[in-house]
């Protein structure tokens, strides 16, 4: 081999060292429980969801946002994470009383029945998105992953009141 190839062949890892170490120097101070979200402050998609058939809390829409601090949780029951932060869920709403309201994505209606079975049912209303209207969870969740956003009085995104899944948002 030619001495200029070895030279960088020999600098390659010294190299790709020296960007792994500023990477981690320039995120150092960045608190790893805060989640973006551009959709902080904007007004809450308009959905219409249907109730999860064999559950007995009713489907519900934007309108039914309208003048309550409410969270708005998205889950399934394939979802792992969604195991992880039920209980969480749970004594959010025992210990505060706020109004939790579910979005079943693309779940089996009873498949989600045997799941808050198995685990309680927190909601006060549960909309089924079972992929034909799966907007509504995509819009309200695509930047705020694993965070249960709270929709304010003026049906405006809000972070959650809670850390769920040990992460909170934040504007971005």
């Amino acid at each position: 081999m030619k001495q200029p190839v070895r030279i960088a062949l020999a600098l390659l890892p010294l190299v790709g060292l020296v960007a792994l170490v500023a990477l981690f120097a320039l995120n150092m101070n960045r608190d790893p429980s805060l989640v973006a979200s551009v959709l902080i402050d904007k007004p809450a998609p308009s959905f219409t969801l249907p109730a999860v058939q064999g559950l007995p809390v009713p489907g519900f829409d934007t309108a039914k946002l309208d003048g309550h601090v409410t969270v708005v949780n998205v889950f399934a029951s394939w979802c792992i994470p969604c195991r992880d932060e039920h209980p969480v869920l749970e004594a959010l709403k025992q210990k505060t009383g706020v109004r939790l309201f579910g979005i079943n994505n693309k779940d089996h209606p009873d498949q989600a029945a045997a799941f808050l079975a198995q685990l309680g049912n927190p909601y006060d209303a549960i909309g089924a998105d079972s992929g034909f209207g799966e907007e509504a969870a995509v819009e309200i969740e695509r930047d705020a992953f694993d965070v249960a956003p709270a929709i304010e009085p003026q049906r405006q995104l809000a972070p959650g009141p809670c850390e769920v899944g040990g992460r909170r948002a934040r504007r971005r």
